[in-house]
């Protein structure tokens, strides 16, 4: 995630509600601001990450859902590629639909 440089008091604010994962990049001479970049790439940091957030805000479509499930399957099982098409097709077969809970969405959402 990348921010103005005025806006890193915001960005650090992210970063610690998340639990302080990832690392933060400074690059003053970008741009007019310059930027703040947040990168979570450890793959525990990852983890963190999709739950936290996605536990809070839950996805709402089956699509979502079945995309969350494949990134968080190949994160926990260390998948990072695979060989051939068919091994591919394969996987996303493997991967079961995550349930939605949408006890907690307010109504007001469904309405647009």
């Amino acid at each position: 995630m990348g921010l103005s440089l005025v806006d890193l008091e915001l960005l650090n604010l992210i970063r610690a509600n998340l639990g302080g994962v990832g690392t933060m990049h400074l690059y003053p001479n970008k741009g007019v601001t310059g930027e703040a970049h947040l990168a979570i790439s450890r793959r525990v940091d990852l983890l963190v990450f999709l739950e936290s957030v996605l536990g809070a805000y839950p996805l709402l479509t089956a699509h979502q859902t079945k995309r969350l499930g494949l990134v968080q399957y190949g994160l926990t099982n260390g998948i990072k590629t695979v060989d051939t098409p068919e091994l591919y097709d394969q996987f996303l077969l493997s991967v079961p639909l995550l349930p939605v809970d949408l006890s907690n969405i307010n109504p007001v959402y469904f309405s647009n």
